[in-house]
């Protein structure tokens, strides 16, 4: 997918989840900036927002922020509406709801698991849901959903966001299928591995191993990670991947 603006129209990238300047989020916004594309910084705080805007306008190219409840349907349909309606082009949205919180299958009350329900699943869904309307009309566009492991292969510690992200893995799955004929590219990004600096500084001792492991540290990985986005993002149509994971360097698994 070109980020070339044709006709003098305006590409642009949606960043969902963003809410760390030191997370996958920024880092992703920081690099699809730098190849022209208009980004859409998107969260639940205003000033994390603007934080990282304010890096992307000095350092590299044009964003907004945009708070969103990406839960609430009605605010989730008015972002990708005000798109259409400055008749932008929608290269690509990446969507990186986290949201690990700790759980015990058979000790999960119902409000717990209700709320892991929207982060992991109803977010991705609508999302989902939006973005493909726009890209339908337009034939062509990219989704990146970030994911972990734990979509894959079961983690009683933290059972509700497991079933949470288990369905969001079969939606895309879904997606990815029904929406090829209209040339939108889908993808599953699973993440094996702690990246996130407000996690790694409450678990300390992760912290030491995946960055003292990795040799990069939390800003290096989530460069590394927004760099293979880019990459996924410039696939040729004649050889695509749909789902992919990214082990941090000499992580044991």
């Amino acid at each position: 997918m070109s980020s070339i603006i044709q006709n003098k129209k305006v590409h642009c990238a949606v960043v969902i989840g963003v809410d760390d300047v030191q997370g996958i989020g920024a880092a992703v916004c920081r690099r699809f900036a730098q190849e022209g594309l208009f980004i859409y910084v998107v969260g639940r705080t205003e000033s994390k927002l603007q934080a990282i805007v304010d890096v992307i306008r000095q350092q590299c190219g044009h964003a907004v922020t945009h708070k969103l409840n990406d839960r609430n349907e009605l605010e989730v349909s008015k972002l990708f509406q005000n798109i259409k309606q400055q008749d932008q082009i929608l290269d690509i949205v990446i969507h990186n709801i986290g949201g690990k919180i700790p759980s015990r299958f058979l000790r999960t009350r119902i409000n717990f698991f209700k709320e892991m329900w929207q982060s992991a699943f109803i977010s991705g869904f609508l999302i989902g849901q939006e973005a493909t309307k726009i890209m339908s009309e337009q034939m062509y566009g990219s989704i990146i959903f970030t994911s972990t492991v734990t979509s894959l292969r079961n983690k009683a510690v933290i059972s509700a966001f497991t079933m949470g992200k288990s369905a969001l893995n079969f939606y895309i799955l879904n997606l990815a299928k029904n929406y090829k004929s209209k040339n939108i590219h889908i993808l599953h990004v699973v993440i094996d591995g702690t990246v996130s600096d407000r996690i790694n500084k409450v678990l300390i001792d992760l912290s030491r191993f995946v960055t003292g492991n990795s040799g990069l540290g939390v800003g290096g990985l989530t460069d590394a990670i927004a760099e293979n986005y880019w990459r996924l993002h410039q696939q040729k149509d004649h050889l695509l991947v749909n789902e992919i994971e990214l082990y941090l360097h000499k992580l044991k698994f």
